[in-house]
């Protein structure tokens, strides 16, 4: 059976990160996750809590940015992630590890990966 999926890439458990099903937190979107195996997305409040913490060191850092060549290592390192979930263009959009926009966490020189990837 193919899994049903919105993106435009291979249809297999395995390699897609892109599908809304993966995101929905509706009770229909947690029964396609166990289907597929699929880890729940960070609750609400654990989102919430990651962004303020974020933003709180990145403030107290002085608002410090990352290099654009630190930004796009680390954009690379959570392609390779399983806990990436990338949008229509391959790109790193979120992570399901924090919830962070991870375009902006890697931009901001005070964060760090929930992994330990950078």
């Amino acid at each position: 059976m193919a899994r049903p999926c919105a993106g435009a890439h291979p249809l297999s458990p395995e390699t897609c990160r892109v599908c809304w099903w993966c995101l929905d937190r509706s009770s229909k979107g947690r029964a396609y996750r166990q289907l597929w195996s699929e880890p729940e997305p960070p609750g609400s409040g654990r989102v919430a809590a990651s962004i303020v913490g974020a933003v709180v060191s990145h403030a107290s850092s002085g608002l410090a940015k990352a290099s654009d060549e630190e930004k796009a290592r680390r954009l690379a390192l959570c392609l390779a992630c399983p806990e990436v979930v990338v949008d229509g263009m391959g790109e790193p959009r979120s992570c399901r590890a924090c919830g962070c926009r991870l375009r902006i966490k890697a931009s901001w020189a005070s964060q760090t990966c929930p992994r330990g990837a950078w």
